[in-house]
């Protein structure tokens, strides 16, 4: 267990029973004394370039730490679809191609697809089984056509972990382009993007990587099955070695890495605060943060699984667990609404009370939610 002294470096524990990181984090005090000391800069008419591009390149490092990639091959981005994109543009599919998708998967992942449709693209989604993607349903789709296959590490609404192992695997042997929505999963579950076989990965920062809204990265493997063209670009796709005194220079050629899908300037507040979260979160350690959160979850699920007022809507699968957990009950979202009186913090998704945990959350909170689902059922 990670100790619950780690919830002094959040702000607004104190208030209430958070239990909804899948949404949005709460804010980590190393995070905003980053943006602080920013501001303060520009409060004082001080313009940090180097030292944000100090943070960019920690954030490409630590990021790269966490997944297990190569500094070249993470960029930065400013939210998950920013990432999904650049694979639906970038990788001049023609008409009859096809791209396998997910039929209950969150809509960042389909809709940069869907703008393909219009030019020939289609679109095949795998039926789910019991609200889980099904990697066999899917691999009935597979075709002589079918370039890409686009799925969620993780299952928003219910936490679903997809065994992106064995899913890549199979792409790699059909040669198909192996793209990933990672924003519900990195943080909390380990993950290794080679030993995946990913080609792109996209994760906005604002949930389990704790960092701010409009921060987070893609990471766009060196070995990818196919390359991924830059249809979009800017001034800072190329290297300007910080000198930017004489910018009359239109002859100078991309970063030969994930940089070169660069635009132009970053948010820089943004910027400051995820190199903060990213390095803090590596710190404790992405495995015992999955250890942690999983013995509170076994606690919550000992109830559920033995009230039969209460049903698990997640899969229990070892292989297929994350830090998100899905209750259903016969009222509904009545449930949600007598939880937020009781003073959490947690939302209704899809038929369920989700309720996402992480390393902030004790065993206490557990108990405390326990016990009033009991006093729910009683009334």
């Amino acid at each position: 267990m990670i100790d619950k002294r780690v919830r002094e470096d959040f702000i607004g524990l104190d208030k209430k029973i958070f239990f909804n990181n899948a949404s949005w984090a709460p804010m980590l005090r190393p995070v905003k004394e980053r943006i602080d000391a920013y501001w303060e800069h520009i409060y004082s008419l001080y313009q940090p370039d180097d030292e944000s591009m100090d943070y960019l390149q920690q954030i490409r490092e630590q990021a790269a730490f966490m997944i297990g990639a190569d500094v070249s091959e993470i960029g930065y981005a400013f939210n998950t679809s920013h990432g999904i994109n650049l694979a639906a543009t970038g990788l001049g599919l023609q008409a009859g191609d096809e791209v396998i998708l997910a039929d209950n998967d969150f809509p960042s992942v389909p809709y940069p697809f869907k703008a393909l449709e219009q030019d020939g693209i289609v679109l095949k989604y795998a039926p789910s089984i019991n609200n889980n993607f099904s990697f066999d349903e899917a691999r009935k789709l597979v075709t002589t056509r079918t370039r890409v296959l686009a799925i969620s590490y993780v299952q928003y609404f219910n936490g679903f972990r997809n065994d992106l192992q064995t899913i890549g695997r199979f792409c790699k042997e059909h040669d198909i382009y192996f793209v990933v929505d990672a924003i519900q999963g990195l943080g909390h579950c380990p993950l290794n993007v080679h030993n995946c076989h990913i080609d792109l990965l996209a994760c906005g920062a604002q949930k389990w990587l704790l960092s701010p809204l409009g921060s987070g990265f893609f990471f766009l493997s060196n070995n990818a099955k196919r390359p991924l063209k830059s249809l979009s670009t800017g001034w800072l796709g190329v290297d300007w070695q910080m000198k930017f005194t004489d910018l009359r220079h239109f002859e100078k050629h991309p970063f030969d890495d994930a940089r070169r899908f660069n635009l132009g300037t970053y948010p820089y507040a943004q910027l400051w605060g995820m190199a903060a979260a990213l390095t803090y979160i590596n710190n404790i350690g992405v495995d015992n943060i999955f250890e942690h959160n999983q013995t509170l979850i076994d606690r919550l699920l000992e109830f559920v699984k033995s009230d039969d007022f209460y049903s698990v809507r997640s899969s229990l699968e070892p292989k297929h667990r994350s830090s998100i957990i899905s209750i259903g009950s016969p009222a509904g979202d009545k449930l949600l609404k007598y939880l937020l009186e009781e003073n959490f913090h947690l939302v209704y998704r899809e038929g369920g009370v989700r309720v996402s945990i992480n390393f902030y959350n004790t065993l206490d909170e557990v108990d405390v939610l326990i016990d009033k689902l009991r006093r729910f059922k009683a009334r």
